[in-house]
């Protein structure tokens, strides 16, 4: 499904970010210009519901009442991190469906998470930086890294530390960084055992469903 970059009606204009409807069921709504408020999100509403969508979510500038999540840039020093002690395995084009399953099931209830699909595999596969993350002859996760950042992490119960770690061992630079929503409490606490902290609010949003 396709974004619609500028949705405009008569009470202004948005984005209408669509494309994580058919695996999580979330849309996004990033509010351009609005001469009436309340109509624009009443219009924006109506156009995610009718493209299927069951959450609906909108940011881009300050909305009434308290937001549903605000998403936080957390930093840290490579020194401050753990002996990565689980291996990284590189994806490749034979495991890209595997990958994808894996990597949409873990993110479907993670605020402000971005859907995968089939036509996203062509830039992960040549961008490289995602990995299945293995411990024992095991998978027990996998995740993407793009120099200094960590961009996306899924792990087996019990095993985010292990592959958390081993991911940012691929990062590159002193000064790590994360994106992560600050009602994701799990995975701000895990962050936060790694050494990581909170840096700065990099988006708000609020929930419209």
């Amino acid at each position: 499904m396709r974004d619609i970059p500028e949705f405009t009606c008569p009470y202004g204009a948005a984005k209408l970010v669509l494309r994580h409807i058919p695996a999580f069921g979330t849309a996004y709504c990033l509010v351009a210009a609005a001469w009436d408020l309340p109509g624009l999100l009443a219009q924006c509403r109506e156009a995610c519901r009718m493209a299927g969508a069951g959450r609906i979510y909108a940011g881009g500038r300050e909305l009434p009442g308290e937001p549903a999540f605000r998403v936080w840039r957390m930093t840290a020093p490579r020194q401050a991190l753990p002996p990565a002690e689980a291996a990284l395995e590189p994806l490749t084009a034979g495991d890209g469906e595997a990958y994808l399953a894996w990597y949409n099931r873990a993110m479907a209830a993670v605020p402000g998470a971005s859907a995968l699909g089939r036509a996203d595999l062509p830039a992960l596969l040549s961008g490289g930086g995602c990995y299945f993350v293995r411990r024992d002859g095991q998978r027990i996760g996998l995740g993407q890294v793009a120099g200094n950042r960590l961009l996306a992490v899924a792990a087996l119960p019990g095993r985010g530390r292990e592959v958390a770690a081993a991911l940012l061992s691929a990062a590159q630079g002193d000064t790590l960084t994360l994106e992560v929503a600050d009602t994701n409490h799990p995975a701000m606490g895990l962050y936060r055992s790694l050494g990581f902290a909170p840096a700065a609010v990099v988006e708000t949003w609020w929930d419209i469903t």
